[in-house]
């Protein structure tokens, strides 16, 4: 008995944090690099404001949680934008380097795009509401198997409530084509859209 009133506490709690910052799992997408499930979660004021927090790939061994944080709709809607355009000039240099027999290699795309970003401090939150995002296409080879990335990150981060408060930056790592559709369809605008259609918890039960 003294069990079960433990788990429903916990239970309870849980919701309370939850509803309390609005923040929720979205999706998740698989990613070699990090070796597990990474998410991507919504914060909703309503249908038409909300936020995406990407989980992403510290560089900075200081803070093991950070982000991409995507602020807008028009933001969504251009970072989603630019990942598709760095795919096909992936597509189109991973062909390049098989054609020519490249085995290591590190290139910087033209492409920039700016948007946000979050890392932790233990239980803390840091926004950082201006990062620019640079992309780099790199082929390695390690033994027999030669390996074509793309990836997306920031230089350092400083968080907007402190300005002493730092990080060296997030990124993502992607080793397919197949890595970055499974990505883009993560944080499709129909995925986001269809979640915020869907009724309101707090909305359905009023006290």
């Amino acid at each position: 008995m003294k069990n079960s009133i433990k788990v429903i506490i916990v239970l309870i709690l849980c919701t309370s944090s939850s509803l309390l910052y609005g923040q929720q799992v979205l999706s998740s997408f698989a990613n070699s690099t990090a070796d597990k499930q990474l998410d991507v979660k919504i914060e909703a004021r309503n249908s038409k404001k909300y936020k995406l927090f990407i989980e992403g790939i510290t560089i900075d061994d200081t803070y093991k949680d950070c982000g991409i944080l995507i602020g807008r709709r028009k933001w969504h809607e251009k970072f989603i934008k630019s990942i598709n355009t760095a795919k096909s000039k992936y597509i189109e240099w991973v062909k390049t380097a098989k054609e020519n027999d490249v085995k290591d290699l590190r290139k910087k795309m033209s492409l920039v795009t700016r948007q946000g970003g979050y890392f932790y401090t233990g239980n803390e939150r840091h926004n950082v509401y201006i990062a620019d995002y640079i992309f780099i296409f790199s082929v390695s080879e390690v033994g027999e198997k030669i390996t074509y990335n793309l990836s997306v990150g920031t230089g350092k981060m400083k968080s907007s409530k402190n300005q002493f408060i730092t990080s060296d930056g997030v990124m993502l790592v992607f080793s397919s084509e197949a890595e970055i559709d499974n990505f883009l369809e993560a944080i499709s605008l129909e995925k986001t859209d269809k979640y915020l259609a869907e009724p309101n918890q707090k909305e359905l039960f009023k006290d």
